[in-house]
């Protein structure tokens, strides 16, 4: 039991280190130590912070609206684990390889899902808790997929230096993507739920298709020059739409003088 009661508290303890470490050990020189290991501190005490704020934050609002005692003590309990947990993701700073990065994400992701899997189904009506959770993970991790291979697309490809090598934030930057895109959709599905007329409820979902859609295709004619150039758009594409717009505008001259 005294067991029991320290490992949440390892969990709220390790989890920001976690994450810390792996950010300065990215982004910081490891040549001045002292400015390494200050700001990892520093970074340490800000999430250990803001997770308890949010936690408390959390427990005020299902208090508050008087939420089924699940999300009350069950999930309230389960949420320095998944913080442990969601803090792993992290740990792919100290990664080299591509496959070994997408791999790691991948069993982390997948151990979140039956560790939360687990927890949801001590709700008394879990069974569309558990189909919600289930759709979610899959739409999650499609979209983990299709923004890995954007990531490793534009470092692959890149057209102005053959000898760009893998770098470990490509696999983090495909989470964060990700984690935007979802917590978008969770957007669209809320204002789904409260907008009453049929015909515009369906307006945000559409909307965050099409911007998925309009990403990728982003993504595609500028494959190879995303990175280092400072080009966010291929010349060959704002010569095609220079073009168009040349030609937009001629069209639209020879109309008024026929009209006129």
């Amino acid at each position: 039991m005294v067991m029991n009661d320290k490992i949440p508290r390892l969990y709220l303890i390790v989890a920001p280190f976690i994450m810390a470490f792996g950010w300065t050990w990215y982004h910081l020189s490891k040549h001045d130590p002292w400015r390494f290991v200050g700001i990892t501190y520093l970074l340490w005490i800000g999430l250990y912070l803001g997770w308890q704020g949010f936690k408390l934050l959390y427990l005020y609002l299902v208090q508050h609206y008087h939420r089924q005692q699940f999300w009350q003590v069950q999930a309230v309990g389960f949420l320095d684990e998944l913080f442990f947990w969601l803090a792993l993701f992290f740990g792919v700073f100290f990664l080299r390889n591509e496959l070994m990065s997408l791999a790691y994400v991948l069993v982390i992701s997948a151990i979140v899902f039956f560790r939360t899997r687990h927890v949801l189904k001590k709700h008394p009506a879990s069974e569309p808790w558990l189909k919600t959770h289930t759709a979610f993970f899959i739409l999650g991790w499609f979209l983990f997929l299709v923004n890995s291979a954007c990531q490793y697309a534009a470092y692959h490809y890149y057209i102005l230096d053959a000898n760009v090598k893998f770098f470990n934030i490509v696999a983090f930057r495909a989470v964060a993507m990700t984690a935007l895109w979802m917590f978008a959709f969770v957007i669209a599905l809320f204002l789904y739920s409260v907008i009453r007329q049929r015909i515009l409820k369906i307006i945000p979902l559409l909307l965050w298709v099409a911007l998925f859609v309009f990403f990728i295709a982003f993504w595609v004619v500028n494959t190879g020059i995303l990175y280092y150039s400072g080009l966010y758009f291929s010349p060959a594409v704002l010569e095609h739409t220079s073009g168009a717009g040349a030609v937009a505008a001629n069209a639209l001259t020879l109309y008024l003088i026929l009209g006129g």
